[in-house]
């Protein structure tokens, strides 16, 4: 399955807050679970923190964290920062104690009582629904779920109402008269690939997703609209093209190597001569299944999980020198009268390059066969990567 992942690094004090979140959820987990065993330790807020700062004010939050002295009197060096902030040169005669990007952030987060043991906070909805109210032409969402309400009682237990922000931003627009549009990208199966008869969590998802977009279409329906003038559903898939099986039976029969050998060479090759022994046993072959089966949550008419059918095992080579030979094996054995055509052509999906300027040497009826499409997964993490100087 192809996956369209968005990443982002942030740095400056926005990183303090990140680790807020972190340690308050850390500390909360220990003090819950762990309180009397010190091989974990608690950890300190990230923050500089003097409660007889005149500034300390200015931290109030974290000064009056409910659990600030619970978290106190379990650490020995509470107050101290065990990574002081660099101080650099401001051009404008201050002291520039981060470095600045070119944009503001603010942490938004969820989190209540079960979680960190506080109250609980959903400014990452007030954001949302800040946000949405005052688009002036357009709404983007991409994620991985989109399971929200218009109100209590409109899906089950959802009680984010996300969807009931979308709803009004659309009549506003009906009853001014004003194009306006919302463009919601979501994966066509939520929670990955599978069997959908054995995978009742995905179901469940997929049912509410279901109810999520239906309760905003009534809720526009009911205002005199029709919310297909104003939101679009869609789902992300890629393609690509399967190498030509003549040739491959060619080289197969030239190299005395099946193509499965090759890919379990490959897998000897990735993992090197250095391997550790719990990742030799952990992978003495490599598993190739039917195409007809996942290989995943197969399940019997009860949904018990039964084993894959038509699995091949093909050893993996002991050393990598041995491995090496068989892929050049393999590789020497291209027919020499026929053009080498790229292992992909996923690229042209995204790039300027034409699928026309791609070779195939085969039957036109052998790459219709080889056409393969898959929904491209839609997953968004917020953050992936923090860097604080």
């Amino acid at each position: 399955m192809p996956w369209h992942d968005v990443h982002s690094m942030v740095s400056g004090p926005v990183v303090l807050d990140i680790a807020q979140h972190f340690v308050e959820r850390y500390n909360y987990v220990r003090l819950l679970k762990y309180k009397h065993d010190h091989r974990y330790p608690l950890l300190s807020f990230p923050h500089v923190i003097d409660e007889n700062d005149p500034e300390a004010a200015n931290r109030e939050p974290i000064v009056k964290h409910p659990r600030f002295h619970d978290f106190k009197e379990g650490i020995k060096f509470f107050k101290a920062h065990s990574n002081p902030p660099p101080v650099g040169h401001d051009p404008h005669g201050g002291k520039t104690i981060y470095p600045h990007g070119n944009m503001r952030i603010q942490v938004l987060r969820s989190s209540a009582d079960w979680s960190h043991g506080i109250l609980t906070e959903h400014s990452i909805q007030n954001a949302y629904r800040q946000m949405i109210a005052e688009a002036s032409d357009f709404v983007y969402i991409e994620n991985q779920f989109f399971v929200t309400s218009t109100g209590k009682g409109t899906n089950g237990p959802v009680l984010n109402v996300i969807g009931e922000a979308i709803a009004e931003r659309c009549l506003l627009a009906g009853r001014n008269g004003a194009k306006f549009k919302v463009m919601i990208v979501i994966p066509a199966i939520p929670g990955f690939a599978g069997d959908l008869k054995a995978s009742g969590g995905t179901l469940a998802i997929i049912a509410t997703t279901i109810k999520s977009i239906e309760a905003i279409f009534k809720r526009i329906r009911d205002g005199g609209f029709q919310p297909e003038d104003y939101i679009g559903l869609y789902n992300l898939r890629s393609y690509d093209r399967l190498p030509d099986p003549e040739v491959i039976r060619k080289q197969e029969q030239a190299s005395g190597y099946t193509h499965d050998q090759v890919q379990a060479a490959l897998g000897r090759v990735y993992m090197g001569d250095n391997a550790t022994k719990r990742e030799n046993d952990k992978n003495p072959y490599i598993e190739i299944h039917d195409a007809t089966t996942s290989g995943e949550n197969l399940a019997d008419g009860e949904g018990k999980k039964t084993a894959p059918k038509d699995v091949q095992k093909i050893p993996i080579p002991q050393t990598v020198a041995e491995a090496r030979s068989i892929i050049e094996a393999f590789e020497r054995a291209y027919p020499a009268d026929v053009v080498l055509t790229p292992d992909s052509v996923a690229g042209c999906a995204t790039a300027s390059r034409s699928l026309k300027d791609v070779p195939w040497t085969g039957t036109p009826q052998d790459e219709a066969k080889c056409w393969i499409t898959e929904e491209k997964y839609v997953r968004l993490f917020p953050i992936r990567v923090v860097c604080l100087h």
